[in-house]
């Protein structure tokens, strides 16, 4: 979920999933990530986001800062697909991870009557 607070700030929460190389063995990880975003522009855009990554698998890995770059292209007026890294850093700064994200955007909105 993000909620804009403006054209170029957004603060977010959601379920991230995804797959790290831990000990020489992949495994899947879930988070629950919470951030906030900046967009560089109002129309398709790079954008820069940061928050936390807080780990829902106990001892596989811990707590992170989620740090993450990308682009962002909207799809007509209600969708929009994003594509970009994020680098996960553990909060005792002890493991970092580089992986890729994508999305998809949904707006539920209606336009403004004059």
């Amino acid at each position: 979920l993000d909620y804009r607070l403006n054209n170029h700030l957004s603060v977010h929460t959601g379920f991230y999933p995804t797959v790290l190389e831990l000990q020489g063995d992949r495994e899947n990880v879930n988070f629950i990530r919470l951030g906030g975003t900046f967009w560089l522009s109002t129309r398709s855009r790079p954008y820069l986001s940061t928050g936390v990554a807080l780990s829902l698998e106990g001892n596989a890995w811990s707590h992170s800062f989620a740090n993450e770059v990308g682009y962002h292209q909207r799809l007509g007026f209600r969708f929009s697909a994003r594509l970009g890294a994020i680098l996960l850093t553990t909060t005792d700064l002890d493991s970092s991870r580089l992986n890729p994200t994508v999305g998809l955007s949904f707006r539920p909105g209606s336009r403004r009557v004059p």
